[in-house]
């Protein structure tokens, strides 16, 4: 008996003709649409954050012409403040002027005078009777103390009391109170020069 080897054949693998297998073509085509996509999203984010910027850009120039107007304003009112100064410091040094001529005894009193805090100094400058107001509170060093320790707001209420009480002082003794005829002097010229109402 003779035999015959056995020849196994193996049939090839069937290959797919249908297309399971992903086509290269597609796939790039769907990848170049998600980058078409992108870019297009890329793009109208660039556009709106353009316009954004150049809405904040106008928001900024609106705020510095704001800013520059504010400016402006502040300087022209500190002027207009150093002006008002001066000339508040012009009437003072007038009506101290005519305190002299009156009080023999005003130059020794402001000689003797401490420094008041510049605050109440130019709260003391406003007052149309500041001149004798000043050559009062010189001769009552307590007066100069309590005034010197004094918050503005708090200085300000005992300046325009003790202006009060000068000038009813002056209208009730008149001539026998040493201030009361400076002061009346006083009081006439500036209302002779149209500063007292």
């Amino acid at each position: 008996m003779t035999t015959t080897p056995a020849t196994s054949t193996v049939s090839p693998a069937p290959t797919d003709t249908q297309g399971d297998s992903p086509k290269p073509p597609e796939r790039g085509r769907l990848q170049k649409l998600d980058v078409q996509e992108r870019l297009t999203q890329v793009l109208r984010e660039n556009k709106r954050l353009r316009h954004e910027v150049q809405d904040k850009e106008r928001q900024i120039d609106e705020l510095q012409g704001q800013l520059d107007r504010l400016r402006s304003e502040t300087a022209d009112e500190k002027t207009a403040a150093q002006a008002a100064k001066r000339q508040m410091d012009e009437r003072f040094e007038a009506g101290l002027a005519l305190v002299r001529q009156n009080i023999p005894d005003f130059d020794e009193t402001m000689s003797r005078l401490r420094p008041l805090p510049a605050d109440v100094l130019d709260l003391i400058k406003v007052e149309d009777s500041g001149p004798l107001l000043l050559y009062f509170i010189g001769k009552n060093p307590v007066l100069h103390s309590e005034l010197s320790s004094l918050t503005i707001d708090l200085a300000a209420r005992r300046i325009r009391r003790l202006v009060v009480e000068l000038e009813q002082e002056a209208e009730r003794r008149g001539r026998k109170l040493q201030i009361g005829e400076a002061y009346s002097q006083i009081m006439t010229a500036y209302k002779t020069a149209g500063r007292v109402g």
